[in-house]
């Protein structure tokens, strides 16, 4: 694990930078990141009379990213920012743990997986899209009925159903991929 000097002021930029779900002790969507200051002195350089502290960033013993080398390949990219003077880009918001019925099929088709058509339809109740039904045919027979309940019946998309993962592999796409049009479908 690197450790890093920087002043109040870089570490509070760093902080800032990094995605919420990442800091603190509770942070339970991601990993938790800590950092403890193991030295201050007083230093004439970046700033005059600045306090810096030398930072070290701490992997948590549970979560997804519980090594040195996951921790400092979120945590180095932001701090060189900082160090080189630039603003780290904001940390993406947090994925919402639902959305609307609506939100979910107006995101959808806006993202091209459906028509307008298909998804105004599934709006409605008239009609699953054939994707989908395609989608929950391929799944094991068992699982199909509570499949198809489930996309009819939803008021709203939970974001931890496991069955947004199993549909966006299906199609091609990562968990990243659902977390990201979550976020957008909030916003509709």
């Amino acid at each position: 694990m690197a450790d890093y000097t920087l002043t109040l002021a870089q570490l509070d930029k760093v902080m800032a930078a990094i995605p919420l779900a990442m800091r603190g002790p509770d942070a339970g969507l991601s990993f938790a990141l800590t950092h403890h200051i193991a030295s201050e002195e007083k230093v004439a350089a970046p700033e005059a009379g600045a306090t810096v502290s030398t930072v070290t960033f701490e992997a948590p013993t549970s979560g997804i990213l519980t090594t040195t080398d996951a921790v400092d390949a979120v945590v180095a990219p932001i701090i060189a920012e900082v160090l080189a003077g630039r603003t780290p880009p904001a940390p993406p918001a947090p994925v919402p743990q639902s959305v609307s019925r609506r939100q979910f099929f107006h995101a959808v088709a806006l993202a091209g997986f459906l028509t307008e058509a298909e998804a105004e339809a599934a709006v409605a109740r008239q009609a699953l899209p054939a994707a989908v039904l395609a989608e929950i045919g391929k799944l094991p027979a068992g699982d199909q009925f509570g499949a198809r309940m489930l996309a009819i019946g939803a008021e709203t998309f939970e974001r931890a159903n496991p069955l947004m993962n199993l549909m966006a592999a299906a199609l091609g796409h990562d968990a990243g991929d659902v977390d990201d049009l979550f976020r957008f479908a909030a916003t509709l």
